[in-house]
C-alpha cells in the first residue's frame, strides 16, 4: 500500500475530520500554480444575497470577515516531483457564505457553487525544538476557540503560495522570511466538514520559542493564546490524540504529516492506528 493511499484511508476514519489528498516532500518551487481568472464561483443573484446576509450575520457577532481576494482550488494533480494546482479566484466573504454557511449547496448545485478557497497551514519548528500552536480567538470566523498550527491563512493574489506562507509567518509570529532555515510542502488536505482545501507545510526557523513568544505580531488578534510543545515523537503523538476534536482539522493533518516527515512512516502508521481506534466525536 502506498503512503498516499494509506493516509487517505486512515484520515477517512479519524472521526471523519479530514482527507489527505496528496502527500510528499515538495520544495517551494515544486508547488506549481496555474491561474485561470475565469474560474469563479457560479451563483444566482439570490445566492449572492444570501452569501452577504450570512457574512453580515457573523460580523454582527463580532467575527472579522473581509472581502479580500483569494485563490479558489479547481483541481490538482501530482506530476512527478511537482504538486500542480489549478486555481481560480474567489474572496473570503464568498468562502464564508458558501463553504462556511451553506455546505449543502455542494450537493444541491455542485462544486461550481462553492468557493473552495485554498489556504495554507504550516507547522513551525523553533531553533530549540518546539512546535508553535495557537488557540484561536473568538473574533475569527472559523472555529473560534480551537487549536491550530502557526502560521495559517489564505495567500492573497497575486502572491504565490510560498510568499503567502512567509507573509503569514511574519504577520502571525513576527518571524522574518530570512529567519527560515527550511521550508517544505508536505501535502494537500481537505476538511471533511466544509471541504476547505489547504496546503500543509513545515517551517524550521532560527528563533527560539521564548523569542517568538515575546515578539510583536501584526495579527495577534487572531490568537487567544500562543503555546509551544516539544517536537518529539511522544509529545506529538499525545497532542494528536488528546486534541483530536478541538484542533482545526487542517492543523491536525499538518501535524500528522510533520510527524511523518520527521519521525518516519512507522511512527505515522502507529499514530494513525491509535487515532482510528478512538471513539468518534469523543476525546481520549
Amino acid at each position: 500500500m502506498s503512503a498516499a493511499h494509506f493516509f487517505r484511508e486512515a484520515s477517512l476514519h479519524v472521526s471523519g475530520l479530514y482527507h489527505i489528498l496528496a502527500t510528499g516532500r515538495f520544495r517551494p518551487n515544486d508547488v506549481v500554480c496555474h491561474f485561470d481568472g475565469a474560474a469563479t464561483v457560479t451563483l444566482t443573484e439570490a445566492q449572492r444575497t444570501e452569501v452577504r446576509r450570512s457574512a453580515d450575520a457573523l460580523r454582527g457577532q463580532g467575527r472579522v470577515i473581509t472581502a479580500e481576494p483569494l485563490y479558489r482550488l479547481v483541481s490538482y494533480n501530482v506530476d512527478g516531483a511537482s504538486l500542480v494546482l489549478h486555481v481560480g479566484k474567489t474572496d473570503y466573504e464568498e468562502y464564508i457564505g458558501t463553504n462556511g454557511c451553506h455546505r449543502e449547496w455542494r450537493a444541491q448545485y455542485g462544486a461550481a457553487a462553492m468557493s473552495d478557497a485554498l489556504a495554507v497551514s504550516a507547522v513551525t519548528e523553533t531553533a530549540d525544538g518546539m512546535l508553535a500552536i495557537e488557540r484561536r480567538s473568538e473574533r475569527v470566523a472559523e472555529r473560534p476557540g480551537f487549536y491550530h498550527v502557526k502560521p495559517s491563512g489564505h495567500p492573497r493574489p497575486p502572491e504565490d503560495f510560498t510568499q503567502g506562507v512567509l507573509t503569514e509567518l511574519e504577520e502571525e509570529l513576527g518571524v522574518r522570511p530570512q529567519e527560515v532555515t527550511e521550508m517544505v510542502c508536505t501535502g494537500l488536505v481537505r476538511d471533511a466538514a466544509n471541504c476547505k482545501p489547504e496546503l500543509t507545510y513545515i517551517l524550521r526557523i532560527r528563533a527560539a520559542a521564548a523569542d517568538v513568544r515575546s515578539r510583536s505580531k501584526a495579527d495577534a488578534w487572531e490568537s487567544a493564546e500562543l503555546c509551544f510543545f516539544p517536537a518529539s515523537p511522544d509529545a506529538l503523538a499525545d497532542w494528536l490524540a488528546r486534541r483530536l476534536h478541538d484542533t482545526v482539522p487542517a492543523g491536525h493533518a499538518a501535524l500528522l504529516l510533520y510527524g511523518r516527515e520527521r519521525f518516519g512512516e512507522g511512527w505515522c502508521e502507529r499514530v494513525a492506528a491509535r487515532l482510528h481506534a478512538m471513539p468518534q466525536g469523543v476525546g481520549p
